[in-house]
């Protein structure tokens, strides 16, 4: 599972790349919840997901096993516990600033 992104990203060696494409790190998603310090269970909870996404040139370049240029980091913090596939929701949370992508499912 990935995604093609169609959009220029700008590299930290200031080279700018036309679209690259995404994907979850060891599809490894953190979930936490937390109390504040004196709450009574139950108030004050948040609910918190994280994860790594590794980023490549295009599907190629990850299918040929050339290096990651780049990693993004998402994370999201509610006071609802999550719902529904949690690789969706992190999937969606990268697409959110972007308008041209292609899901590689």
């Amino acid at each position: 599972m990935g995604v093609t992104i169609n959009e220029s990203l700008t590299l930290p060696s200031q080279i700018t790349i036309p679209s690259y494409y995404a994907r979850l790190r060891g599809n490894i998603v953190t979930i936490k919840q937390r109390a504040a310090p004196g709450m009574v269970p139950g108030d004050g909870v948040t609910y918190s997901i994280e994860a790594f996404f590794e980023v490549y040139a295009s599907k190629e370049a990850y299918e040929a096993n050339a290096g990651v240029i780049e990693s993004k980091r998402i994370a999201l913090t509610q006071t609802e516990p999550f719902t529904g596939n949690l690789y969706d929701v992190v999937y969606d949370e990268l697409k959110k600033d972007v308008t041209d992508f292609v899901d590689d499912v």
